[in-house]
């Protein structure tokens, strides 16, 4: 050990200086004329290393989770509902086809797409549904079809309280109509 409290000795053909306890110290060593070892000049270790980054992680992370978990939730619920909706249409279609008369089909197309939307507990919001009857005027031998439209809306509020508004869902579906089947208007 010279005066200054320094060690030196050759690593590799290069003078290496360093403190007497580099541990404790916490200076840098010099390797060579362009390498230091160690920390940086001018950055001084903090006691407390990286205390509340996790906290601010926390902060940052999980309100994107979140809300990256509602719009997947959102999505499935569009697809879900429309699936719901196409569905309800065509069983209220098929519904109104076995009827004999427009009154009665409309009246069997709101029963069956009510039933078959309950069944499936749908997030559909509002139903509405219009029955083309025309094809009942026509008279017995001719075919026909009936067609029937259901639209509700699916509404997104309760997945987070800040997503706005709802959606429209539409479904439509036809079905023939018995051509020797008596009709009536």
């Amino acid at each position: 050990m010279n005066t200054l409290g320094r060690t030196g000795r050759h690593v590799g053909g290069r003078a290496v200086h360093e403190a007497a306890s580099p541990e404790s110290s916490g200076r840098r060593r010099w390797a060579g004329p362009r390498e230091w070892v160690g920390r940086k000049a001018g950055r001084r270790e903090s006691r407390h290393g990286e205390r509340g980054a996790v906290s601010i992680e926390v902060v940052v992370i999980v309100p994107g989770i979140v809300l990256f978990i509602a719009l997947m939730t959102a999505g499935w619920r569009v697809w879900s509902v429309r699936a719901q909706v196409h569905d309800a249409a065509a069983a209220g279609a098929r519904a109104a086809s076995l009827a004999a008369t427009h009154d009665k089909a409309v009246q069997a197309a709101r029963s069956a797409i009510a039933a078959d939307l309950d069944a499936v507990s749908s997030h559909c919001v509002d139903p509405e549904v219009q029955v083309d009857g025309s094809a009942f005027s026509l008279a017995a031998g001719r075919s026909g079809e009936i067609g029937v439209d259901v639209t509700c809306r699916v509404a997104f509020s309760d997945l987070v309280l800040a997503m706005p508004g709802t959606l429209e869902a539409t479904g439509h579906a036809v079905s023939r109509l018995d051509t020797y089947k008596e009709r009536r208007p």
